[in-house]
């Protein structure tokens, strides 16, 4: 958008859907941490269509481009990709299925430590575990942590093919989305917290050009003082959702359907 504007060329988007539909949630990004995977002071979940999200990046680059969204007919902004009637196609080679889409708002933390987010499975987002976990006391606690009518838990061993833990056995649990109204932040926050709680030795987070990539991938570091304990969740999602409802309100500006 910014060569076309620079250039003067019209810019123009055939809009789709946005497969989690309108909802938005998390925290936007601090422009200290942007990097590929968030930046633009988005939120984590925006819930904006490509062409809805163009009218945001033409207002937030300060762009006078000549710029345009081809509307979809008959969709509506809080139509989730079942809803559509269209085929399934992969918006990123990890995620397979709509229910790994729902499973990676909050699961992508977990590309930031050693744990297997179930990349080089069958279903990507929805799996987690590492050789060292002992699957069946994890289910116990996340059943006492995690209390979601939307979402259901079990163990699973499974073997990645590729990415980490390549040809290993791991050892964890598979969360299986009930509803497509599911919001896994919070179910993937606190299984983060309770793996780091139990195994405090072999739980470990990675780095990238000396930042965290938890903190990369989050946005900012409020995830970080969480797991520290200088946070709780409920204070957490409750910063989030200040950060979001303004995110809401600001692009409504932007939006195509009602």
């Amino acid at each position: 958008m910014r060569a076309a504007d620079a250039a003067g060329l019209p810019f123009v988007v055939l809009d789709r859907p946005n497969p989690l539909g309108c909802a938005v949630s998390g925290n936007r990004m601090d422009p200290r941490y942007d990097c590929f995977v968030g930046a633009h002071r988005l939120c984590t979940r925006y819930g904006l269509t490509p062409g809805e999200l163009g009218f945001y990046f033409r207002h937030f680059f300060g762009l006078s481009l000549d710029y345009r969204a081809v509307p979809m007919e008959g969709y509506r902004a809080d139509m989730t990709w079942p809803e559509t009637g269209q085929l399934w196609n992969l918006p990123s080679p990890s995620i397979h299925t709509f229910n790994s889409a729902l499973c990676y708002v909050g699961g992508c933390f977990f590309e930031a430590t050693n744990v297997s987010e179930g990349r080089g499975t069958a279903a990507p987002f929805q799996i987690y575990g590492a050789p060292f976990v002992n699957m069946d006391d994890l289910l116990d606690v996340l059943r006492q942590r995690i209390r979601d009518p939307h979402l259901a838990m079990r163990t699973r061993a499974f073997t990645p093919f590729w990415s980490k833990h390549a040809g290993e056995t791991c050892f964890g649990v598979e969360f299986i989305p009930l509803s497509d109204k599911l919001d896994f932040m919070p179910a993937a926050l606190i299984l983060m917290k309770t793996l780091l709680d139990m195994y405090p030795d072999k739980f470990e987070f990675r780095s990238y050009a000396d930042v965290s990539r938890l903190t990369s991938l989050s946005g900012d570091l409020s995830v970080d003082d969480y797991l520290k304990g200088s946070l709780t969740l409920d204070e957490l999602l409750d910063s989030w959702r200040g950060q979001s409802e303004e995110f809401a309100e600001e692009v409504k500006a932007f939006r195509i359907y009602g």
